[in-house]
């Protein structure tokens, strides 16, 4: 006998996170920034092997849109990046799959308000 545990979709659209509200003097400290991020697949039963996202803050509300850039041009199949009309950048996995940052240089999860964990569809929390 084994132990099997089910698991079923709690909702369906994009898993999507959100930063703080970037303001007019940015994130403090012009050096290189790094985290990984690594995503789920279709038809994969583990995550894809994590990328390695660099850029530096220019210490400007445009610190949103660097991080959301920098996401954008790591080459993922179902990860990308947005800034809303607050200047928040928001990180949504298109097919509701899981995805998962880990801090790399810096603490540049916590300077925008993430957090370094697994994000899975159901809640939006870590796992």
């Amino acid at each position: 006998i084994a132990d099997v545990k089910l698991w079923i979709r709690g909702a369906t659209g994009a898993t999507v996170i959100q930063s703080a509200k970037i303001g007019a003097t940015g994130i403090s400290g012009a050096t290189l920034r790094t985290f990984t991020l690594a995503e789920s697949l279709v038809g994969e039963t583990t995550l894809a092997a994590a990328k390695t996202i660099s850029w530096t803050p220019a210490q400007t509300a445009a610190d949103a849109d660097l991080l959301a850039t920098a996401i954008n041009s790591a080459g993922f199949t179902n990860i990308e990046a947005e800034v809303d009309t607050q200047n928040r950048v928001l990180i949504k996995h298109r097919l509701g799959g899981e995805f998962r940052m880990a801090e790399g240089t810096g603490t540049p999860l916590v300077d925008y308000g993430f957090a370094a964990r697994n994000y899975e569809p159901s809640s939006g929390t870590g796992m």
